[in-house]
């Protein structure tokens, strides 16, 4: 049996969510690992609460946009980015600027 030398996991510290995002994809072989043609996807980020981005409660939404950008990229047939709140979700989801991304 053949031992992989991707890493399972990786931290990417420091720059904008995209950039970091992209390097993390990279060092884990790309998101065609991750992402083929014609799948249907779900992202599940951190939406729980009522919270602006400036506040970090949340996923950050520009993160959020860049991974759907990046899916569709791929090949995604759908993607579809929900989460169960703990406030009222429409104004979790509007205020944390996930929605709009």
């Amino acid at each position: 049996m053949a031992v992989s030398t991707e890493p399972d996991l990786v931290a990417v510290m420091g720059g904008e969510p995209e950039a970091m995002l992209i390097r993390a994809l990279k060092e884990l072989g790309g998101i065609k690992n991750y992402v083929k043609k014609g799948q249907k996807v779900v992202i599940k980020p951190n939406i729980g609460w009522d919270r602006k981005p400036e506040m970090a409660a949340d996923t950050n939404p520009d993160l959020v946009a860049a991974l759907v950008k990046l899916c569709k990229g791929a090949g995604a047939a759908e993607v579809v980015v929900f989460d169960h709140t703990c406030h009222d979700w429409k104004k979790s989801y509007k205020n944390s600027g996930i929605e709009a991304a």
